[in-house]
């Protein structure tokens, strides 16, 4: 299922699981090197995690503490990554597009665009982890009929 998750989603959470499992303070270069990206981009994903700790109130779980250089994370007793999964994976764009496609009756691709707020483009390249995933079923998602 990790493959369904959006890239920043996945990228927040590799980071979370390096916290807890392995070194919850280091500097941001460490980081950045650990998920082979640049420092701007760990940034904008503490930014984002902090933001969603205090958006899903998660205070009581973990803090994070951000200088110049270093990034530091606390955890308390109550603290679960399960519960850090299913809020990213529920907001990740494969999973909700499964999910629609089950609850409505028939919903066309339009809808589908219309309901993520992404160009037709954007929408092809970010449900092609989806489209991998189901092809180890043999199943396939097919957008040429007009409803499905």
């Amino acid at each position: 299922m990790k493959k369904l998750l959006d890239k920043p989603f996945h990228l927040i959470l590799k980071l979370l699981e390096h916290f807890y499992k392995k070194t919850p303070q280091e500097t941001i270069n460490y980081y950045s090197d650990f998920l082979n990206v640049d420092r701007r981009t760990i940034l904008k994903i503490i930014t984002d995690l902090e933001r969603d700790i205090a958006d899903c109130q998660w205070e009581d779980q973990l803090t994070l503490e951000v200088t110049e250089t270093k990034i530091s994370a606390t955890f308390s007793t109550n603290f679960s990554l399960e519960n850090f999964y299913r809020y990213y994976m529920e907001r990740s764009l494969c999973v909700e597009l499964v999910q629609s496609i089950f609850k409505e009756a028939e919903i066309s691709l339009d809808q589908i665009i219309e309901n993520f707020f992404v160009s037709r483009t954007t929408f092809y390249r970010r449900i092609t982890p989806l489209k991998e995933v189901l092809a180890e079923f043999d199943l396939e998602l097919d957008f040429t009929k007009k409803q499905f």
